[in-house]
C-alpha cells in the first residue's frame, strides 16, 4: 500500500497485548500437550507479541516525522477504502420504495416517444405478495408519484372502489371506473355528497357507473342490434331453396362461416318485405364469388368486413377487428373443431374418406341461426366497450396518460377480454399503463406486460434485483469474454438465482461470491446450478451458497473465518480485536508484524466482501469498524470449527 501502512493496522496499546497475552496463555496450555510444537508455537506468539509493542510504542512518538508518517497511512487507508465502499454498495438491494420508483422511471424512459396509436398503450406488471395489503398500498402510492411526468392519470383501484359483493362485468366496469377516475383528474376530486367512509366511497363510485350503464344502454337500444340480426336469420333460411353452394369437405367452421357471409352479402339483394329483387343467376355469382374464397383466415376478415358495412352509419361503429375477434370466438377453427370431434373420424382402413363432410343445409341452417343470437350478444357487449372507449379517448387522445390499474385476484377473471377492451384506448404516444396485481411473474408477464417485458417484483427477495447486481458486478467479464469469442453465457447467472427463490440469503450470498471473484469458471457455476435445490427448506440451499463462497477463500482466511465461531452469534466484533487475535492465535503466517497486521486486514475486508460477516459500524471513510457474524453463516462456520477441532484449541 502505498504511503506507508495504514495507522489502523499498528495501533495497538499495551493493554491490548496484555488481554491478548492472557487469552494466548490459555491456548498455550491447551495445546502444550503437542509437545515441540506447542513450544514453537508459544514462542513465534511471543516474537510477534514483541514485534507489536515495538511498533506501538514507535508509531505513537509525538514528533514531528511520526506524525506525517500516520497522516500518511491514514489517506492511504483512506484512497484505498473509497473505491471499495463504492464498488461495494452495488451489492446493496435498493429500499423497496426506492427500487420500484427507479425501475418505473427507467421503463417510462423506454416508452416514451412510442406511439400509442400504432401498438396500444405499453403496459407493465407490479407483483405483489399475496395477501400483503401494505404492499399493494405501497406500490399504488409509488406508480402515482409519478403522474407528474403526464399530462393525465386514472388510478383505478378495483378492490376500494367496486362494491365486493356485486360481480365486475369486466372489462366494462373497468373502463367505466377508469372513464370516472380520468374525470376526477381533469376536473376534480371527490364530490361533497361522499363521506370519508370506505363503504360509502364504494357506493359512490357504484353509483356514478351505474349512471354511464344507463347512458350507453340507450345507445345501444337506438341501434337495433337485435333487429338487424333477427333479419339475417331470416336469410339464412332461403339461402338453401335459393342458392346452391359446394361445401363438402369443409370443417364444421368453415362451413358456417361461408353461409353467413352469404347471407350477409345477400342482404342488399332484399327488398324491406323480403323478397329477392335479383335474378337467380345474379344470386347464384355472389354464391360462387364466397365459394371460391378457400383460405378461412380470409373468410372471417370479409365476414367481419360485411359486418361492419351491416352495422354502420351511426356514430357508434366497431372496428372490423373487433368484428374478427368475435367471429373467433363463435366459429373455433378448422384444427380446435377437429380436437373437439366435429370432423370426421378415419375409416376402418386407418384412412379420412377423403375429408368429404356430407353437407346438410338444412341441419347447418338451423346450427348457424342458434350462433346468431351468441355474435347479436357478443357485438352488443363490443358496443358497450367501444362506447366507454370513445368517452376515455375524448378526454385523454392528446395527452400523455398514465394508467394504474390494481387487479385483485377475486377480479382476475376474463383479464384477456379486458387487456384487449384497453387496447382499444389511443392516448398520445408516451402514455403508459401499470397493473398492480399479486399473480405469479409467469402470469404476470403473459397478461399484464405488453409489448412482452419482465414484470416488476415488488418484494424483499426480489430475483430481478439480484439479477441486475450480479450483471453490473460481471460486466466486465462478459465484455472481455465476449471480445475474446469465449463460450460465456450470463443466463447461468439467473438459473442461479431462480433456484435460490424465494430465499433472499442465497441470492445475496451468491452476489457476493460474485464481487469478490467474477472471475469465477464458467464450470463451477455450472455445477452450482446443477446442484439438487429446495424450493422450501432455507437450510439446504443457504449451505450450498455457502460452500460455494468458502471453497474460494484462500486456506488463512478459511482459519480466521472459523475462528469467528468462538464469539457468540450476533455480537458485535471491533476490526482491531480481530486483526489482533488472528495475528497473535498464528492464523496469519508472516514472520514480521506490520505485514502479518496487512494480511489480517486484507483478510477481513475478504470476509465483509464475501458477507460472511457483516458490517455493524462504518466509518466516515468507508471503512468497517466493527462486525457481525449472521445466524446462518455463524451455525456453518460452527460446523466446520468443531469438525476440525478449532473449537477445541481455541477455547
Amino acid at each position: 500500500m502505498a504511503g506507508g501502512f495504514p495507522g489502523s493496522c499498528w495501533r495497538w496499546s499495551l493493554s491490548t497485548a496484555r488481554r491478548t497475552d492472557y487469552k494466548s496463555s490459555r491456548t498455550g496450555r491447551a495445546t502444550s500437550a503437542s509437545g515441540g510444537q506447542g513450544t514453537a508455537w508459544r514462542s513465534r506468539r511471543r516474537r510477534r507479541r514483541k514485534e507489536q509493542e515495538h511498533w506501538t510504542t514507535t508509531m505513537t512518538k509525538t514528533t514531528e516525522y511520526g506524525h506525517l508518517y500516520l497522516d500518511e497511512a491514514a489517506a492511504a487507508a483512506t484512497a484505498d477504502e473509497e473505491p471499495r465502499g463504492r464498488r461495494r454498495a452495488l451489492l446493496e438491494a435498493l429500499p423497496l420504495e426506492d427500487y420500484l420508483r427507479e425501475k418505473l422511471v427507467d421503463w417510462t424512459e423506454k416508452i416514451n416517444g412510442g406511439g400509442g396509436d400504432k401498438i396500444g398503450v405499453p403496459s407493465i406488471a407490479i407483483v405483489a405478495p399475496p395477501e400483503d395489503t401494505d404492499a399493494v398500498a405501497g406500490a399504488l402510492d409509488i406508480a402515482a408519484s409519478l403522474a407528474s411526468r403526464f399530462e393525465a392519470m386514472a388510478c383505478v383501484d378495483i378492490p376500494a372502489m367496486h362494491p365486493s359483493h356485486r360481480l365486475l362485468e369486466q372489462p366494462l366496469d373497468i373502463l367505466l371506473y377508469m372513464l370516472l377516475k380520468i374525470v376526477e383528474f381533469e376536473y376534480g376530486g371527490f364530490s361533497a355528497e361522499v363521506s370519508k367512509e370506505e363503504q360509502d366511497i364504494r357506493q359512490y363510485y357504484f353509483r356514478k357507473k351505474q349512471y354511464l350503464v344507463d347512458e350507453l344502454t340507450k345507445t345501444i337500444i337506438d341501434m337495433n342490434v337485435r333487429t338487424r340480426i333477427e333479419k339475417i336469420k331470416g336469410r339464412i333460411k332461403d339461402i338453401d331453396k335459393q342458392v346452391g353452394l359446394d361445401m363438402e369437405g369443409q370443417s364444421p367452421s368453415t362451413q358456417s362461416l361461408r353461409l353467413l357471409l352469404v347471407a350477409l352479402r345477400l342482404s342488399p339483394l332484399y327488398d324491406w318485405w323480403g323478397r329477392i329483387i335479383l335474378n337467380q343467376g345474379e344470386v347464384r355469382d355472389k354464391a360462387r364469388s364466397v365459394s371460391g374464397i378457400s383460405d378461412e383466415e380470409e373468410i372471417i376478415k370479409k365476414t367481419a368486413q360485411e359486418l361492419g358495412d351491416l352495422f354502420g352509419g351511426y356514430a357508434l361503429c366497431l372496428h372490423h377487428a373487433q368484428y374478427e375477434r368475435i367471429l373467433r370466438e363463435v366459429f373455433p377453427s378448422a384444427s380446435s373443431s377437429n380436437s373437439a370431434g366435429l370432423l370426421p373420424q378415419t375409416g376402418a382402413g386407418g384412412e379420412e374418406d377423403d375429408n368429404k363432410i356430407p353437407l346438410d343445409m338444412g341441419k347447418l341452417g338451423a346450427q348457424l341461426t342458434e350462433k346468431m343470437d351468441e355474435i347479436a350478444k357478443k357485438i352488443e357487449e363490443q358496443l358497450e366497450i367501444k362506447w366507454a372507449v370513445d368517452r376515455i379517448e375524448e378526454l385523454v387522445r392528446t395527452k400523455r396518460t398514465l394508467l394504474i390499474l390494481h387487479n385483485d385476484q377475486n377480479y382476475a377473471r376474463r383479464w384477456e377480454e379486458t387487456r384487449n377492451a384497453l387496447s382499444l384506448v389511443r392516448c398520445a404516444a408516451g402514455s403508459a399503463m401499470m397493473v398492480i396485481t399479486t399473480k405469479s411473474t409467469q402470469k404476470a408477464t403473459q397478461d399484464f406486460c405488453y409489448p412482452p417485458h419482465k414484470p416488476i417484483v415488488y418484494s424483499l427477495a426480489d430475483l430481478y434485483q439480484y439479477h441486475d447486481i450480479v450483471l453490473k458486478l460481471i460486466r466486465q467479464r462478459q465484455q472481455h469474454e465476449n471480445d475474446e469469442g469465449g463460450n460465456y453465457n450470463p443466463q447461468i447467472f439467473r438459473d442461479i438465482l431462480e433456484k435460490c427463490q424465494p430465499h433472499e440469503f442465497c441470492m445475496k450470498m451468491f452476489a457476493h461470491a460474485l464481487y469478490a471473484n467474477p472471475n469465477r469458471r464458467y464450470q463451477e457455476l455450472r455445477m452450482l446450478h446443477g446442484a439438487p435445490v429446495s424450493q422450501t427448506t432455507l437450510g439446504r440451499n443457504a449451505e450450498k451458497m455457502f460452500m460455494f463462497s468458502y471453497k474460494d477463500l484462500p486456506k488463512e482466511y478459511k482459519s480466521c473465518l472459523l475462528y469467528l465461531a468462538i464469539f457468540p452469534q450476533g455480537q458485535s466484533i471491533r476490526r482491531s480485536t480481530l486483526v489482533g487475535r488472528w495475528i497473535t492465535e498464528g492464523l496469519i503466517d508472516n514472520e514480521d508484524w506490520p505485514s502479518a497486521v496487512c494480511q489480517a486486514e486484507l483478510c477481513f475486508d475478504g470476509l465483509i466482501d464475501r458477507w460472511f460477516v457483516s458490517p455493524v459500524e462504518i466509518g466516515a471513510a468507508g471503512k468497517v469498524k466493527s462486525c457481525m457474524v449472521a445466524s446462518q453463516v455463524h451455525k456453518f462456520i460452527s460446523k466446520l470449527a468443531k469438525e476440525e477441532h478449532i473449537m477445541e484449541t481455541r477455547l
